[in-house]
Protein backbone atom coordinates (compact mmCIF):
# COMPACT_ATOMS: atom_id res chain seq x y z
CA UNK A 1 0.00 0.00 0.00
CA UNK A 2 1.08 3.85 -0.58
CA UNK A 3 1.87 6.08 1.87
CA UNK A 4 0.85 9.80 1.59
CA UNK A 5 3.19 12.23 0.53
CA UNK A 6 2.86 15.69 0.17
CA UNK A 7 5.10 18.73 -0.47
CA UNK A 8 4.90 20.90 2.71
CA UNK A 9 8.67 20.08 3.13
CA UNK A 10 9.53 21.56 0.02
CA UNK A 11 7.54 24.89 0.27
CA UNK A 12 9.18 25.68 3.56
CA UNK A 13 12.29 25.10 2.51
CA UNK A 14 11.29 27.54 -0.72
CA UNK A 15 10.60 30.84 2.04
CA UNK A 16 14.49 31.77 1.36
CA UNK A 17 14.62 31.72 -2.26
CA UNK A 18 11.00 33.31 -3.25
CA UNK A 19 10.98 36.05 -0.42
CA UNK A 20 14.93 36.41 0.83
CA UNK A 21 16.68 35.73 -2.09
CA UNK A 22 18.63 33.31 -0.70
CA UNK A 23 20.02 36.47 1.34
CA UNK A 24 22.46 35.66 4.57
CA UNK A 25 20.06 37.93 6.46
CA UNK A 26 17.58 35.22 8.35
CA UNK A 27 13.99 35.82 7.62
CA UNK A 28 11.91 37.54 10.50
CA UNK A 29 8.12 36.48 10.96
CA UNK A 30 6.67 39.23 9.30
CA UNK A 31 8.54 38.13 5.95
CA UNK A 32 7.64 34.53 5.74
CA UNK A 33 5.48 33.45 3.16
CA UNK A 34 1.91 32.62 4.19
CA UNK A 35 -0.13 29.11 3.21
CA UNK A 36 -3.26 30.18 1.60
CA UNK A 37 -6.04 27.49 1.38
CA UNK A 38 -8.85 27.05 -1.10
CA UNK A 39 -11.12 25.25 -1.15
CA UNK A 40 -14.02 23.93 -3.66
CA UNK A 41 -16.42 21.49 -2.98
CA UNK A 42 -17.16 18.60 -5.61
CA UNK A 43 -19.91 20.16 -6.97
CA UNK A 44 -18.79 23.25 -7.68
CA UNK A 45 -17.46 22.61 -11.03
CA UNK A 46 -17.57 25.51 -13.52
CA UNK A 47 -20.16 25.52 -15.07
CA UNK A 48 -21.86 26.60 -19.00
CA UNK A 49 -18.46 27.59 -20.17
CA UNK A 50 -16.30 24.71 -21.06
CA UNK A 51 -18.88 23.02 -24.27
CA UNK A 52 -17.98 20.67 -27.42
CA UNK A 53 -19.85 21.17 -30.69
CA UNK A 54 -20.52 17.68 -31.47
CA UNK A 55 -20.90 14.25 -30.46
CA UNK A 56 -19.10 12.06 -32.83
CA UNK A 57 -19.14 9.17 -31.35
CA UNK A 58 -22.75 9.27 -30.87
CA UNK A 59 -24.09 10.44 -33.61
CA UNK A 60 -25.67 8.48 -36.82
CA UNK A 61 -24.64 11.11 -39.40
CA UNK A 62 -21.67 12.44 -36.95
CA UNK A 63 -18.62 13.59 -38.45
CA UNK A 64 -15.28 11.10 -38.84
CA UNK A 65 -12.87 12.48 -36.37
CA UNK A 66 -10.31 10.48 -38.01
CA UNK A 67 -10.23 12.13 -41.09
CA UNK A 68 -12.77 15.65 -40.34
CA UNK A 69 -12.10 18.43 -38.34
CA UNK A 70 -13.90 21.29 -37.18
CA UNK A 71 -12.40 24.71 -38.44
CA UNK A 72 -11.05 26.90 -35.56
CA UNK A 73 -11.51 30.05 -37.34
CA UNK A 74 -15.11 29.34 -38.71
CA UNK A 75 -17.11 29.16 -35.23
CA UNK A 76 -18.50 31.95 -33.97
CA UNK A 77 -21.17 31.44 -31.10
CA UNK A 78 -24.55 33.94 -30.41
CA UNK A 79 -26.81 34.12 -27.57
CA UNK A 80 -30.07 34.96 -27.61
CA UNK A 81 -31.04 38.43 -26.08
CA UNK A 82 -34.23 40.36 -24.70
CA UNK A 83 -36.05 42.19 -27.38
CA UNK A 84 -34.35 45.78 -26.91
CA UNK A 85 -32.36 48.13 -29.58
CA UNK A 86 -29.57 46.60 -31.13
CA UNK A 87 -25.64 46.67 -30.60
CA UNK A 88 -22.91 46.53 -32.96
CA UNK A 89 -22.42 42.50 -32.03
CA UNK A 90 -26.33 41.91 -32.37
CA UNK A 91 -27.57 40.37 -35.71
CA UNK A 92 -31.69 40.06 -36.24
CA UNK A 93 -33.78 36.78 -36.39
CA UNK A 94 -31.88 33.54 -35.65
CA UNK A 95 -33.47 29.78 -36.17
CA UNK A 96 -32.24 27.18 -33.58
CA UNK A 97 -32.35 23.65 -33.95
CA UNK A 98 -31.51 20.20 -32.25
CA UNK A 99 -28.72 18.15 -34.21
CA UNK A 100 -28.81 15.09 -32.65
CA UNK A 101 -27.96 13.02 -35.69
CA UNK A 102 -24.52 14.84 -36.32
CA UNK A 103 -25.43 15.98 -39.67
CA UNK A 104 -22.08 17.35 -40.99
CA UNK A 105 -23.71 18.94 -43.79
CA UNK A 106 -26.65 21.48 -43.28
CA UNK A 107 -27.43 21.87 -47.01
CA UNK A 108 -27.81 18.10 -47.18
CA UNK A 109 -29.57 17.42 -43.64
CA UNK A 110 -33.07 16.10 -42.88
CA UNK A 111 -33.90 18.79 -40.46
CA UNK A 112 -36.79 20.57 -40.82
CA UNK A 113 -35.88 23.57 -40.95
CA UNK A 114 -39.09 25.37 -41.42
CA UNK A 115 -39.48 24.06 -37.24
CA UNK A 116 -36.59 25.44 -35.41
CA UNK A 117 -37.15 24.67 -32.02
CA UNK A 118 -36.45 28.08 -30.96
CA UNK A 119 -36.70 31.50 -32.61
CA UNK A 120 -35.58 35.02 -32.01
CA UNK A 121 -35.19 38.44 -32.75
CA UNK A 122 -32.14 39.56 -31.32
CA UNK A 123 -28.95 37.55 -30.72
CA UNK A 124 -25.14 39.13 -30.00
CA UNK A 125 -22.55 37.04 -30.72
CA UNK A 126 -20.12 35.75 -27.85
CA UNK A 127 -16.47 37.54 -28.68
CA UNK A 128 -14.43 36.29 -25.60
CA UNK A 129 -14.40 32.94 -27.23
CA UNK A 130 -11.12 31.00 -26.13
CA UNK A 131 -10.52 27.14 -27.42
CA UNK A 132 -9.37 24.08 -25.76
CA UNK A 133 -7.21 22.00 -28.68
CA UNK A 134 -5.69 18.72 -28.35
CA UNK A 135 -1.54 18.21 -29.21
CA UNK A 136 -3.08 17.51 -32.74
CA UNK A 137 -4.63 20.53 -33.69
CA UNK A 138 -8.33 19.34 -32.89
CA UNK A 139 -10.81 20.97 -30.66
CA UNK A 140 -11.54 20.03 -27.66
CA UNK A 141 -13.73 22.17 -26.38
CA UNK A 142 -14.64 25.61 -26.68
CA UNK A 143 -14.13 28.04 -23.66
CA UNK A 144 -16.78 31.03 -23.59
CA UNK A 145 -13.90 32.62 -20.97
CA UNK A 146 -16.91 32.95 -18.70
CA UNK A 147 -19.94 31.26 -17.72
CA UNK A 148 -23.11 31.59 -19.66
CA UNK A 149 -26.19 32.43 -17.06
CA UNK A 150 -28.02 28.91 -16.50
CA UNK A 151 -31.03 31.02 -18.39
CA UNK A 152 -29.10 31.60 -21.65
CA UNK A 153 -29.87 30.04 -24.89
CA UNK A 154 -26.41 29.43 -27.21
CA UNK A 155 -26.60 28.37 -30.92
CA UNK A 156 -23.65 27.96 -32.74
CA UNK A 157 -22.03 27.60 -36.86
CA UNK A 158 -19.02 26.40 -38.06
CA UNK A 159 -17.36 24.74 -40.84
CA UNK A 160 -15.98 21.17 -41.46
CA UNK A 161 -12.90 20.57 -42.81
CA UNK A 162 -12.02 17.33 -44.70
CA UNK A 163 -7.85 15.77 -44.49
CA UNK A 164 -6.43 18.20 -46.81
CA UNK A 165 -8.20 21.00 -44.80
CA UNK A 166 -10.63 21.84 -47.67
CA UNK A 167 -14.04 23.32 -46.33
CA UNK A 168 -16.25 20.12 -47.03
CA UNK A 169 -19.44 21.50 -45.12
CA UNK A 170 -21.22 24.18 -43.37
CA UNK A 171 -23.03 23.80 -39.77
CA UNK A 172 -25.73 26.86 -39.37
CA UNK A 173 -25.72 30.29 -41.78
CA UNK A 174 -22.58 32.34 -40.55
CA UNK A 175 -24.25 35.47 -40.69
CA UNK A 176 -20.90 37.16 -42.38
CA UNK A 177 -21.19 35.05 -45.68
CA UNK A 178 -24.78 36.75 -46.54
CA UNK A 179 -28.01 37.67 -45.34
CA UNK A 180 -31.01 34.90 -44.30
CA UNK A 181 -32.87 32.78 -46.33
CA UNK A 182 -35.00 30.65 -44.22
CA UNK A 183 -38.69 30.83 -43.42
CA UNK A 184 -40.35 29.59 -40.59
CA UNK A 185 -43.99 28.77 -39.44
CA UNK A 186 -45.52 31.30 -37.76
CA UNK A 187 -42.80 33.75 -38.89
CA UNK A 188 -44.45 34.84 -41.84
CA UNK A 189 -42.17 36.38 -44.36
CA UNK A 190 -39.56 37.26 -42.12
CA UNK A 191 -36.13 35.32 -42.99
CA UNK A 192 -34.23 33.70 -40.37
CA UNK A 193 -30.24 32.46 -40.20
CA UNK A 194 -30.31 28.59 -39.53
CA UNK A 195 -27.95 27.64 -35.93
CA UNK A 196 -27.58 24.90 -34.44
CA UNK A 197 -28.62 24.63 -30.92
CA UNK A 198 -25.29 24.63 -28.17
CA UNK A 199 -27.63 25.40 -24.64
CA UNK A 200 -30.97 26.03 -23.26
CA UNK A 201 -32.21 27.73 -19.95
CA UNK A 202 -31.75 25.38 -17.35
CA UNK A 203 -35.48 24.74 -16.59
CA UNK A 204 -35.50 23.18 -20.43
CA UNK A 205 -32.73 20.90 -19.72
CA UNK A 206 -32.40 18.73 -22.82
CA UNK A 207 -30.59 15.07 -22.52
CA UNK A 208 -28.96 15.77 -25.55
CA UNK A 209 -27.55 19.07 -25.40
CA UNK A 210 -26.59 18.57 -21.86
CA UNK A 211 -23.95 16.14 -23.00
CA UNK A 212 -22.14 18.95 -24.94
CA UNK A 213 -20.88 21.31 -21.52
CA UNK A 214 -18.32 20.10 -19.92
CA UNK A 215 -18.44 18.93 -15.71
CA UNK A 216 -15.36 18.22 -15.28
CA UNK A 217 -13.45 21.80 -15.03
CA UNK A 218 -12.79 23.62 -11.66
CA UNK A 219 -11.35 26.74 -10.49
CA UNK A 220 -8.03 26.55 -8.64
CA UNK A 221 -8.90 29.92 -7.39
CA UNK A 222 -5.99 31.76 -8.53
CA UNK A 223 -3.93 32.27 -11.75
CA UNK A 224 -0.54 32.35 -12.49
CA UNK A 225 0.62 29.64 -9.53
CA UNK A 226 4.25 28.33 -9.62
CA UNK A 227 4.37 24.88 -9.04
CA UNK A 228 7.03 25.09 -6.87
CA UNK A 229 4.25 26.85 -4.55
CA UNK A 230 1.60 24.88 -5.11
CA UNK A 231 0.18 21.79 -3.10
CA UNK A 232 -3.04 19.85 -4.72
CA UNK A 233 -5.59 16.87 -2.42
CA UNK A 234 -8.77 15.76 -2.70
CA UNK A 235 -10.75 15.28 0.32
CA UNK A 236 -13.67 13.45 2.12
CA UNK A 237 -16.04 16.18 3.13
CA UNK A 238 -17.04 14.43 6.60
CA UNK A 239 -15.07 14.70 9.38
CA UNK A 240 -11.83 12.15 9.11
CA UNK A 241 -8.33 11.20 10.49
CA UNK A 242 -7.06 11.37 6.81
CA UNK A 243 -9.59 12.98 4.91
CA UNK A 244 -7.22 13.22 1.74
CA UNK A 245 -6.73 8.97 1.96
CA UNK A 246 -9.49 6.54 1.13
CA UNK A 247 -9.59 3.17 3.74
CA UNK A 248 -6.44 1.66 1.79
CA UNK A 249 -4.60 4.97 2.17
CA UNK A 250 -4.63 5.45 -1.29
CA UNK A 251 -4.79 9.66 -2.28
CA UNK A 252 -8.06 10.17 -3.61
CA UNK A 253 -6.80 12.52 -6.50
CA UNK A 254 -5.42 9.15 -7.68
CA UNK A 255 -8.48 7.57 -7.54
CA UNK A 256 -9.74 10.00 -9.86
CA UNK A 257 -7.69 9.73 -12.88
CA UNK A 258 -4.65 12.89 -11.30
CA UNK A 259 -1.92 10.87 -10.94
CA UNK A 260 -1.07 8.53 -13.83
CA UNK A 261 2.80 9.68 -14.64
CA UNK A 262 5.69 10.00 -12.48
CA UNK A 263 7.48 13.36 -12.60
CA UNK A 264 9.24 12.91 -15.97
CA UNK A 265 5.88 11.92 -17.61
CA UNK A 266 6.41 8.68 -17.93
CA UNK A 267 3.37 6.61 -17.21
CA UNK A 268 2.84 4.67 -13.86
CA UNK A 269 1.43 6.44 -10.56
CA UNK A 270 4.05 7.55 -8.09
CA UNK A 271 2.07 8.96 -5.05
CA UNK A 272 2.12 12.73 -6.42
CA UNK A 273 -0.85 14.46 -8.34
CA UNK A 274 0.20 15.72 -11.63
CA UNK A 275 0.66 19.24 -11.33
CA UNK A 276 3.57 18.94 -14.07
CA UNK A 277 1.01 17.81 -16.53
CA UNK A 278 -0.73 21.31 -18.32
CA UNK A 279 -3.62 19.00 -19.66
CA UNK A 280 -4.85 18.39 -16.07
CA UNK A 281 -3.52 21.36 -14.10
CA UNK A 282 -3.33 24.29 -16.19
CA UNK A 283 -1.77 26.75 -12.94
CA UNK A 284 -1.34 29.47 -15.76
CA UNK A 285 -4.97 30.00 -15.76
CA UNK A 286 -5.62 28.47 -12.31
CA UNK A 287 -8.24 25.30 -13.73
CA UNK A 288 -8.28 21.88 -13.02
CA UNK A 289 -9.08 19.78 -15.67
CA UNK A 290 -9.98 15.85 -14.64
CA UNK A 291 -8.93 13.38 -17.56
CA UNK A 292 -11.40 13.29 -20.43
CA UNK A 293 -12.33 9.80 -19.55
CA UNK A 294 -13.57 10.79 -16.11
CA UNK A 295 -16.24 13.29 -17.29
CA UNK A 296 -18.20 12.94 -14.58
CA UNK A 297 -15.15 12.39 -12.18
CA UNK A 298 -17.32 12.37 -8.95
CA UNK A 299 -19.39 9.30 -10.73
CA UNK A 300 -17.51 7.16 -12.74
CA UNK A 301 -17.80 3.63 -12.90
CA UNK A 302 -15.72 1.35 -10.75
CA UNK A 303 -13.55 -0.15 -13.53
CA UNK A 304 -12.49 3.59 -14.35
CA UNK A 305 -11.51 4.21 -10.49
CA UNK A 306 -9.71 0.50 -10.92
CA UNK A 307 -8.08 1.79 -14.01
CA UNK A 308 -6.89 5.04 -12.09
CA UNK A 309 -5.80 3.57 -9.29
CA UNK A 310 -2.96 1.33 -10.27
CA UNK A 311 -2.03 -0.32 -7.12
CA UNK A 312 -2.21 -4.01 -6.84
CA UNK A 313 -2.85 -3.33 -3.18
CA UNK A 314 -6.51 -1.36 -3.77
CA UNK A 315 -9.47 -3.19 -3.77
CA UNK A 316 -13.44 -1.93 -4.80
CA UNK A 317 -15.80 -2.47 -1.87
CA UNK A 318 -19.48 -1.61 -1.42
CA UNK A 319 -18.97 -0.24 2.05
CA UNK A 320 -16.12 2.45 1.69
CA UNK A 321 -16.76 6.43 1.28
CA UNK A 322 -15.93 6.57 -2.45
CA UNK A 323 -18.88 3.74 -3.32
CA UNK A 324 -21.37 5.30 -0.71
CA UNK A 325 -21.02 8.71 -1.87
CA UNK A 326 -20.97 8.84 -6.47
CA UNK A 327 -23.16 11.36 -7.06
CA UNK A 328 -24.90 10.96 -10.15
CA UNK A 329 -27.64 13.04 -9.70
CA UNK A 330 -24.36 16.10 -9.93
CA UNK A 331 -24.65 14.93 -13.84
CA UNK A 332 -28.17 14.50 -14.33
CA UNK A 333 -29.82 17.28 -16.34
CA UNK A 334 -33.33 16.74 -14.05
CA UNK A 335 -30.95 18.27 -11.17
CA UNK A 336 -32.23 21.55 -10.35
CA UNK A 337 -28.87 23.77 -10.15
CA UNK A 338 -30.28 25.04 -6.77
CA UNK A 339 -29.89 21.51 -5.38
CA UNK A 340 -25.98 20.89 -6.54
CA UNK A 341 -24.47 21.90 -2.78
CA UNK A 342 -26.71 18.37 -1.74
CA UNK A 343 -23.84 16.51 -3.84
CA UNK A 344 -20.33 18.04 -2.62
CA UNK A 345 -19.12 14.81 -1.03
CA UNK A 346 -15.62 15.76 -1.77
CA UNK A 347 -13.35 19.16 -1.74
CA UNK A 348 -10.44 19.58 -3.47
CA UNK A 349 -8.00 21.32 -1.31
CA UNK A 350 -5.49 24.11 -2.50
CA UNK A 351 -2.24 25.21 -0.70
CA UNK A 352 -0.28 28.13 -2.44
CA UNK A 353 2.61 30.24 -0.75
CA UNK A 354 1.81 33.81 -1.01
CA UNK A 355 4.41 36.98 0.14
CA UNK A 356 2.61 38.42 3.18
CA UNK A 357 -0.71 41.03 2.25
CA UNK A 358 -1.21 38.87 -0.79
Amino acid sequence: MRNPRTTRALLAALVCTILAGCSDEPATPADEPEVVTRTVRSDEYIPNRFFKLDLPELEAHGRDPATERIDLGSLKIFALEADRPFGPNDIRNVAAYFDSTGCRDWNASTIDFTRPHVTGLRWRQWLDLDLMVEDDGTLAAVDLGSSAPWEATLAVVYRVLDPHGQVLAQVGDDPTLGPPEQTVEGKGDELHYRMKLLKLPAVEADPWLHRYALRNIYSLGSSNIAPTTFEFSIEASENRPNPQLDELWVEYFAIFGLDRQDLAGNPGADGVADIHDPALFDLQRGLLRFPADMPEPFAATRARYEANVQDPDWYWSWSTYLTENLEPALYSPGTPPAEFPHYGRFRLVVRTLAAPGD
